[in-house]
């Protein structure tokens, strides 16, 4: 009997010895897992139906800025890509830009707002100045420069929403946007 007890015991060792190595390479592998990728594990079950029901730590936004403001509430005019090319927001919604030949040289805080026409003959048309964009007054009435740059400047109702709006995090906005009426444009006033 004692030989079928020590056989029973050695096996049972063996099953041991082959286990608690096992479960520790499956315990050490999980670990590194989720030090890996616990915060997309976390984000997964957050995101999951109802994971989200009882969120309770998103507190009320007591002191709103001004620029938040801005952003939340005001028409988009256009954005300024690589801090110099002007596109230009279809009806608000900067998701569908529109190219235009203009383009910003200096920086928000005072710049210099050109028309693109060849390396040598670019025209000025406009400045910003403290993150305000100011467009010459002759580029509306048809005067002076207007002549040479009529073909390449965008259309009315952009160039009016792009005069005096403020430049804030790449985006140009306005506090409401320009309605052009139908007896104004380029020349007419």
């Amino acid at each position: 009997m004692k030989k079928i007890e020590l056989k029973k015991n050695r096996k049972g060792e063996m099953i041991w010895d082959a286990l608690i190595p096992l479960l520790l390479g499956i315990l050490v592998l999980v670990g590194v897992y989720y030090f890996f990728f616990s915060n997309y594990i976390w984000d997964y079950v957050r995101n999951l139906p109802g994971g989200n029901k009882n969120n309770n730590k998103d507190s009320p936004v007591q002191n709103i800025t001004k620029d938040d403001k801005i952003l939340a509430e005001y028409y988009k005019v256009g954005v300024i890509l690589d801090a110099k090319y002007i596109k230009f927001c279809t009806k608000g919604d900067c998701n569908n830009l529109v190219d235009s030949k203009l383009y910003l040289i200096g920086d928000e805080r005072q710049g210099t707002i050109y028309v693109d026409i060849n390396w040598a003959v670019d025209k000025k048309i406009g400045t910003m100045i403290n993150s305000n964009v100011v467009i010459d007054n002759e580029i509306f009435s048809g005067k002076g420069v207007y002549g040479s740059i009529k073909e390449d400047i965008p259309p009315y109702a952009d160039m009016r929403n792009f005069d005096k709006s403020i430049y804030i995090s790449g985006i140009l906005y306005r506090e409401k946007e320009y309605v052009v009426s139908a007896n104004e444009g380029f020349g007419v006033q």
